[in-house]
C-alpha cells in the first residue's frame, strides 16, 4: 500500500534526522542506508531540493570512509543542484565541502580555491558562521603550504568571528588548528596550551570530540606528551584549561608577535 503524501514527507524526514544520528555517532554505515533511502525518496517526489541534501550527506560519509572518488561525484551534482535552485548557502556549504575533499586529497590549491569561493559567498551573505568556518580552512591550507603569516591571519579573523557567534564547529575547528600552527612553529608549550584550551571549550560547549576524529586527537595528544614530558605537558594543559576564550586569542597574538608574522 502507498504511503499518502503526508506520510512520505514524514518518513523522508526521519530517514534524514536518523542518517545524521547515526553519523555522528559513528556508525557510517546505518548512516549510509539512511540517507540512501532519504535519496530514493527525493528522487521519486521529484524534489531537488531534498536530492541536493541527500547527496551532499552520502557525499560526507563517502569522504569521511576515504571513498573520494564517490564524494567527489556526489558533492559536485549536489553543487549542480544548489546553483539550479538557486540556493547560495547550499551552494556555499557545498563548496566548503569540496574544498574540503580537495585537502584530504592533497590538493591544497584545488582546496584553497574552493575554500575562496564559499568564503565569497558567505561574505555576501553576512553568513558569519559559515564566513569562520571557511576562513579556518584557509587557514589550514595556509599552515601546510608553510605561509604561516596567512595561517595565522586566517585563523585570527576565524576565531573572533567563532567566538561572537559562539559558534561551536568553527571555534572547535580554529583552535585544532591553532594547535597544529604553534606545532608547526616549534611552540609547543602554546600548542598544549591551546589543547587544554580546547578540551576545555568542548566541555562548555557540550560538544565531544566526534568518533572519527578521536584517533588524531590521541596523537596529538601523545605527540605533545612526549615533547614536553608527562609532568610539564599536564602543568600546561591544565594552565590551558584555565584560560578563557578571549585569553586564547590574547596567547596567538603574543606567538605572532614573538614570531613576527
Amino acid at each position: 500500500m502507498a504511503l499518502a503524501v503526508g506520510d512520505r514527507i514524514c518518513q523522508a524526514m526521519a530517514d534524514c534526522e536518523l542518517g545524521t544520528l547515526a553519523y555522528r555517532q559513528g556508525d557510517f554505515e546505518q548512516a549510509r542506508r539512511f540517507y540512501e533511502a532519504y535519496l530514493d525518496q527525493a528522487r521519486a517526489e521529484g524534489n531537488r531540493r531534498w536530492t541536493a541534501s541527500a547527496l551532499t550527506n552520502l557525499a560526507s560519509i563517502a569522504q569521511t570512509t576515504g571513498d573520494f572518488a564517490v564524494s567527489r561525484i556526489q558533492h559536485t551534482e549536489s553543487l549542480g543542484l544548489w546553483r539550479e535552485l538557486g540556493d547560495r548557502i547550499g551552494e556555499a556549504r557545498t563548496l566548503h565541502n569540496l574544498a574540503n575533499l580537495a585537502f584530504s586529497e592533497g590538493e591544497l590549491e584545488q582546496a584553497r580555491l574552493h575554500f575562496e569561493q564559499s568564503l565569497a559567498i558567505k561574505r555576501r551573505l553576512a553568513d558569519h558562521y559559515g564566513i569562520s568556518n571557511s576562513l579556518a580552512g584557509l587557514g589550514e591550507v595556509a599552515k601546510d603550504q608553510g605561509d604561516y603569516a596567512a595561517a595565522a591571519a586566517y585563523l585570527r579573523e576565524s576565531l573572533t568571528l567563532a567566538l561572537g557567534q559562539k559558534a561551536r564547529t568553527p571555534l572547535v575547528d580554529t583552535l585544532h588548528i591553532l594547535i597544529e600552527l604553534g606545532r608547526a612553529l616549534g611552540e609547543l608549550e602554546l600548542a598544549t596550551r591551546l589543547h587544554g584550551a580546547l578540551a576545555q571549550a568542548r566541555e562548555e560547549l557540550n560538544y565531544p570530540i566526534p568518533p572519527i576524529h578521536r584517533v588524531e586527537y590521541a596523537q596529538i595528544q601523545s605527540g605533545l606528551k612526549e615533547a614536553l614530558g608527562q609532568e610539564r605537558y599536564e602543568t600546561v594543559r591544565a594552565e590551558g584549561r584555565a584560560l578563557s576564550l578571549e585569553e586564547v586569542t590574547a596567547c596567538l597574538e603574543a606567538m605572532l608577535t614573538q614570531k613576527a608574522l
